[in-house]
Formats: C-alpha cells, sequence, structure tokens
C-alpha cells in the first residue's frame, strides 16, 4: 500500500514538472559583471567580445536573470534562415566602448582604433 501511493506521488511530481517545463519560459542567468546597461537596454556579454541586448531583466533568488523572449532580435539580413531572426549581435570597441555589429569596424572618427 504505502508502495503504491509513493509511486502514484513520484508520477504525479513527474506529471506537474513536465508540464510546468513546457509553460515555463527560458530563463537567462546574467552575471552582473558581465553586463553593460545603456540608455534602456541591457547589454550581455556571451564571451570572445561578443554582446546581445535585452529590453528587461529580473531578479529572484538565484540572481539577475532575463526571458530569451526579451533579447533583441536583428530584423534579418537574408542569410539567417531563421524565420524569426537572429539575435542582434554586437561587439565592444576596446577603444572608445562604442558597440557595432558583428563583422563591422568600429565606424567612430575620433576613436584611435586599429579596427577600422
Amino acid at each position: 500500500m504505502l508502495k503504491r501511493i509513493i509511486s502514484a506521488l513520484l508520477l504525479l511530481m513527474t506529471v506537474i514538472s513536465s508540464v510546468s517545463a513546457f509553460t515555463m519560459p527560458d530563463k537567462i542567468y546574467v552575471d552582473s559583471k558581465e553586463m553593460d546597461t545603456t540608455q534602456d537596454r541591457f547589454r550581455i556579454h556571451l564571451g570572445h567580445n561578443v554582446w546581445v541586448e535585452a529590453n528587461t531583466m529580473y531578479r529572484d533568488e538565484s540572481g539577475m536573470f532575463t526571458l530569451e523572449s526579451n533579447l533583441i532580435r536583428g530584423m534579418g539580413n537574408g542569410i539567417a534562415k531563421d524565420v524569426k531572426g537572429e539575435y542582434e549581435r554586437t561587439w565592444k570597441c576596446p577603444y572608445c566602448y562604442k558597440y557595432w555589429p558583428v563583422g563591422q569596424a568600429c565606424q567612430n572618427k575620433d576613436c584611435p582604433s586599429k579596427y577600422k
């Protein structure tokens, strides 16, 4: 009898967790040291000087996070096969600290950058 109750509870917990996995949006946790705030956007460092933007940040007991739906997507340039478009990725110039689309050189005329 006790085994049946325990197995029924485990089955119920498994069903509840799988249902919540489909309804919960994907959270992307962010280290505050890897984030830059400019104007009304949050820039998140992905590594190798690649950044993505989010328009909203949240905090819970695990730390700061944003939802995948809050990441800014590019308008698409015909290269991306994804219908939604890829995330708008930028790089940060190490001299003038301005952000530019990945693959585009620094366009700041006053910057002493070698990345022109």
